[in-house]
């Protein structure tokens, strides 16, 4: 080989050899090996709302069991309504319950049943399950019965207890019809393979089977006579937690079957799970105190789950625990006899999407009711998680779970654009005396514009960057591959705005533009402008034809708005317009003359106001408009389709302080959300003005992440002639390096780019920055460290290989000429010479 080749080669192997250390410390354990929870049911918003929905962006309030059928379908208690997630739509319905209390429907369509409340005794409607025939079955606990749904017809009828109680005669039926047999508050309810019904006769402290064919309903475990509450008598359970079951006192809560037909229950006063074998009338405990599978204290176990194999899953819920650590998932393994910690167990806030679940927080029912859980057939267990108004669910971690489809704080940040000069009035008569005045040309070089509070940016699919310089009153433009920065709007030569003479119609470089504050990209090459009209008496919404260069007052937007702010585009043509003075945000429909209001600070229901101040405006490509309310400091979501506003992101006392990074975006505190831009991954990216800093929402796991900015703030704040401006704020520093060290001063808007780099107006101190994409080195980004480290191995080798390259040519010279001077050597000399193959 030659030496010069081998020490490229040897270069190259010294390249790639961190880059794949590091894809091997990315990729981690096997995705086998890891777990992660997220949110598959509810956005954390209590109430009822979302039916024909994707069930993610349903509202499902105080969600207490669920349970999975064969087909993969998800059933969910919530309220007095049972909820039904198609496996192949992800879409919600309501299947059962009106939302009243109260006992009706047998017979009839199960939308329009009635179940217990728990306020009408001492439970509600508590659990469910599926049988293997995909039939529904419904612990109504407080009317004493179990009811079931017929998948096909979606009747409603009652297959055990006949609903009536009394203080001695709350049991009787047994050997008997199961529709005849009184029950007293059944708790849960489960089905075994050959189709029995096992019931948790929870205050006849009883376990009941009725079997499938002939519907007789019999005890399987419990004292014939354990007297009634309050007399008394209610014998503890056995010491050595082994007996005969139908002899043995018991308190059943949840229950669940395995595959071998042992009916398993949590025991949740003695915080013990016991399992009853039907066959051979024994009782066993397996897990909690006295169980020889797992050691004391594993808290009140209130509802189980029948996995694959042998596993048994175990939900505790301590509802009067001030932490809440012991709201947690087990998972018992039976043959090995070990109990492990499968989720929860965070304190609270940490709601944990997308990570570990034993670092999420589960809020379980604050009253008596259960934390309950679901085993699904593809392995995965679903959680209802009930203060938290979710269901979760535990799975395998897919492959790449370390990586991020949204831009991350690890990603380098430049400045695109802006000299950073600071524009006092002192600066701008220092300015004044130049050639070109304060504002200087109209054609400068990237690092050297002035941009005076540029309050937007947005980018075109060709990569077109368009600024809104907002204090130069301009629109400025950047085309790819140009260094330098054009004006598309605008112009110094008018003193004010005046409506009979506004430069609609002409060149848009010669119309005055009033505080440009937002822009949006439109249809046919037309690029809108909201000016805010901070020197005159109303602001407008004006028009660039982009291809033509005239300007004028957009359509529509001269009724219903009285100053425009942040402005978007839907993919329908659509416009929508954010009137902060106004407090509302507004629509103008393809060729509609009006914008019509979509959202204001009007009351709406049980939401409460809509939107209280908003600022900005994003339209994902569902449809789904993204609204900063700064007044009540959330970013909230609008359904156009429903009219139902709720909240993704923003919950705790607002101010200056950032916390919340890497846990529910609901939970996470905001100083003031302004601008909005969504991904082509549905990722929504927002900058907090007051925390100087862009922060992203995960729409698959709703947490919320720094982007951008370290939310520190520097002693001195921005110049405090500037107007629009809040002081005491951020500062710069960070260009070429990580986004997350990077300091920003109060962001106004963020823009996602065509190639994936995110555009970030970087208000505070007059640039724009950019953060990731292809373009970034050419810009002026420092290159990584393994890029520098590749050149320096690359160039050494290169020069390495020339210097070996050039001794050996003089070597070889040397001995020619050797040779040629003496004739009589005319054998080769050893190793040189053809060689024998």
């Amino acid at each position: 080989m030659n030496v010069s080749v081998g020490m490229m080669l040897a270069a190259c192997l010294l390249v790639a050899a961190p880059v794949e250390a590091a894809r091997a410390d990315l990729a981690g354990a096997p995705s086998s090996d890891r777990l992660a929870i997220t949110t598959v049911v509810g956005t954390g918003d209590a109430g009822f709302a979302g039916d024909g929905r994707r069930a993610v962006k349903a509202a499902v309030g105080y969600p207490q069991a669920v349970a999975t059928a064969p087909d993969g379908t998800l059933y969910v208690l919530t309220g007095l309504r049972i909820r039904a997630v198609d496996p192949k739509t992800g879409t919600i319905e309501t299947i059962a319950g009106t939302g009243k209390p109260g006992f009706s429907g047998d017979g009839g369509p199960a939308t329009k049943a009635r179940f217990s409340d728990e306020y009408d005794g001492l439970y509600g409607v508590t659990d469910l399950t599926v049988g293997a025939d995909g039939t529904l079955y419904v612990a109504d606990a407080g009317n004493h019965r179990v009811r079931a749904i017929d998948p096909d017809t979606g009747t409603i009828e009652t297959v055990a207890g006949s609903g009536g109680t009394g203080p001695r005669g709350s049991f009787s039926g047994d050997g008997g019809p199961a529709r005849k047999a009184r029950l007293s508050y059944p708790r849960d309810v489960a089905v075994g393979q050959d189709g029995t019904l096992y019931i948790a006769d929870s205050l006849n402290y009883r376990i009941r089977a009725v079997d499938k064919k002939s519907g007789r309903i019999e005890t399987i475990a419990g004292v014939r006579h354990p007297g009634d509450e309050g007399s008394g008598f209610f014998p503890k359970p056995d010491d050595d937690g082994r007996g005969r079951a139908t002899n043995t006192f018991v308190e059943p809560t949840g229950l669940t079957v395995g595959t071998d037909g042992t009916v398993y229950f949590a025991d949740t006063d003695e915080d013990r799970v016991r399992a009853v074998d039907p066959e051979k009338d024994t009782i066993v405990t397996v897990a909690g105190t006295g169980g020889p599978y797992g050691a004391t204290g594993l808290g009140e176990p209130t509802d189980l789950a029948a996995g694959a194999d042998g596993v048994l899953y175990i939900a505790t819920n301590d509802v009067f625990a001030v932490d809440h650590s012991k709201n947690r998932v087990h998972r018992l393994d039976l043959d090995e006899k070990r109990l492990t910690h499968v989720a929860g167990g965070a304190p609270e806030g940490a709601l944990g999407d997308g990570g570990p679940p034993t670092r999420a927080y589960l809020a379980g029912p604050a009253s008596s009711g259960s934390m309950g859980i679901a085993y699904g057939e593809d392995g995965t267990v679903y959680i209802a998680d009930a203060r938290n108004n979710r269901v979760r669910a535990v799975d395998k971690a897919p492959s790449g779970t370390r990586h991020t489809r949204h831009r991350t704080a690890a990603e380098t940040i430049d400045t695109l654009a802006g000299s950073g000069v600071r524009l006092g009035e002192k600066r701008r008569d220092e300015l004044d005396d130049t050639e070109d005045g304060w504002f200087y040309r109209d054609v400068h070089d990237l690092d050297e514009v002035t941009l005076d509070t540029p309050g937007d940016v947005v980018v075109a699919d060709d990569g077109t960057v368009y600024i809104a310089d907002t204090g130069n009153d301009r629109v400025r433009m950047i085309r790819p591959g140009d260094d330098t920065v054009r004006t598309v709007a605008g112009t110094s030569e008018t003193p004010g705005y005046d409506e009979m003479d506004n430069g609609d119609g002409g060149r848009a470089t010669d119309a005055y533009l009033d505080n440009p504050a937002g822009l949006a990209l439109g249809p046919d090459d037309t690029l809108y402008v909201s000016e805010d009209g901070f020197w005159s008496d109303g602001g407008v919404v004006r028009v660039v034809d982009l291809d033509e260069g005239t300007i004028d007052t957009a359509p529509g937007t001269d009724i219903g708005v009285e100053r425009p702010g942040d402005i978007d585009v839907g993919a329908d043509g659509a416009l929508y317009v954010v009137d902060t003075h106004d407090d509302l945000v507004c629509k103008v429909r393809p060729g509609g003359d009006e914008c019509t209001t979509i959202a204001d600070s009007a009351y709406s229901g049980e939401s409460g106001p809509s939107v209280v101040r908003p600022t900005g405006v994003a339209v994902a490509p569902d449809g789904t408009v993204y609204i900063a309310d700064a007044g009540a400091v959330r970013v909230r979501a609008l359904d156009q389709e429903t009219g139902e506003i709720t909240t993704v992101a923003g919950y705790v006392t607002p101010g200056v302080g950032v916390s919340g990074d890497g846990g529910p975006a609901t939970s996470a505190q905001i100083g003031s959300p302004g601008g909005l831009d969504t991904g082509p991954d549905g990722t929504l990216y927002l900058t907090d003005r007051k925390n100087h800093r862009v922060r992203a929402v995960d729409p698959r796991t709703g947490t919320i992440s720094a982007v951008a900015g370290t939310g520190r703030f520097s002693r001195t704040g921005p110049d405090p002639t500037q107007p629009g401006l809040h002081h005491g704020g951020g500062g710069f520093a960070g260009d070429g390096g990580p986004a997350g060290r990077a300091k920003l001063d109060q962001p106004g808007e963020v823009a996602v780019g065509p190639d994936g780099a995110l555009y970030v107006a970087d208000t505070g101190n007059n640039r724009i920055r950019v953060i990731g994409g292809a373009d970034v080195s050419a810009r002026g980004g420092t290159p990584s460290a393994i890029a520098l480290v590749a050149g320096v191995v690359l160039l050494t080798a290169v020069l390495a290989g020339a210097v070996l390259y050039s001794r050996r040519r003089r070597h070889r010279r040397a001995e020619t000429s050797s040779s040629s001077a003496s004739p009589s050597s005319s054998a080769p000399p050893p190793g040189h010479g053809p060689q024998a193959p």
